[in-house]
Formats: structure tokens, C-alpha cells, sequence
């Protein structure tokens, strides 16, 4: 990974003048989120699942976190919190007739990058 900046840009033409713009760019990280697992991972069909960590690396503030599974509509977790870059905590309403089965695990942070964990939360 890149040292963040800011960074100072230089630029000396051949007859050797120079122009620099202090701070002229910035570095910054685009490393996606990575889902690793999560506690509980299991959850009933018409109830509410407090999920107490959601473990991975990368997560960053105000990352939004979702179940998705082909074809059928995403379910949006509520309460979101970054306890920190590897742990999320966030609850999950789940309806009633949510499709008993399992579901990816998806956490999509602010910066548009995301990262899943197929499979990992189950439906029964």
C-alpha cells in the first residue's frame, strides 16, 4: 500500500524552471472491505437478529451492511456501527417469509468499495 499524503507536485521543464503546487494530491486508501464472519450467523424469519460482530478488515465509518441473495431483495441492516476497521455491530429485521436459506454477506463502504461473504448468514 501507498504512503497517504498529501503530496507536493513538482515539475521542472528542460530550460530548469520550476512549479510546485504544495499539496498538489492526495493519497488515499481504497483497500475494499473484507467479511471474514459473523456472530450470530443465523437468524428466524419474522424476528429481529442483533448481530454482535461482524468481523473482516477494512470496514470504514458509515459503512452500510446487507444480506443479498440472487434474485430475491437485499435486506438493509439498521444501527449500523464500526466498532473498528475489523468489527462491525448491527441488527437485522428479518420479515416474515424471508426466503429460508442462506445468504451472502455483503459490507459496502463509503468510498463505493465492497467486500461479501457467500453464504455466511442463514435463514431458517
Amino acid at each position: 500500500m501507498q504512503n497517504r499524503g498529501p503530496y507536493t507536485v513538482t515539475v521542472k521543464n528542460g530550460d530548469g524552471q520550476v512549479g510546485i503546487l504544495k499539496n498538489g494530491f492526495t493519497v488515499t486508501s481504497s483497500l475494499a472491505p473484507m467479511v471474514s464472519s459473523l456472530t450470530p450467523a443465523q437468524g428466524v424469519a419474522g424476528k429481529n437478529v442483533t448481530i454482535t460482530s461482524l468481523s473482516g478488515r477494512n470496514f470504514t465509518q458509515n459503512a452500510k451492511v446487507f444480506l443479498k441473495k440472487a434474485g430475491l431483495n437485499a435486506i438493509a441492516a439498521r444501527n449500523v456501527k464500526v466498532v473498528s476497521s475489523g468489527k462491525i455491530t448491527c441488527l437485522f429485521m428479518l420479515p416474515i417469509g424471508t426466503a429460508k436459506r442462506k445468504w451472502d454477506v455483503v459490507v459496502k463502504n463509503p468510498d463505493g468499495t465492497a467486500g461479501e461473504k457467500d453464504g455466511a448468514f442463514t435463514v431458517r
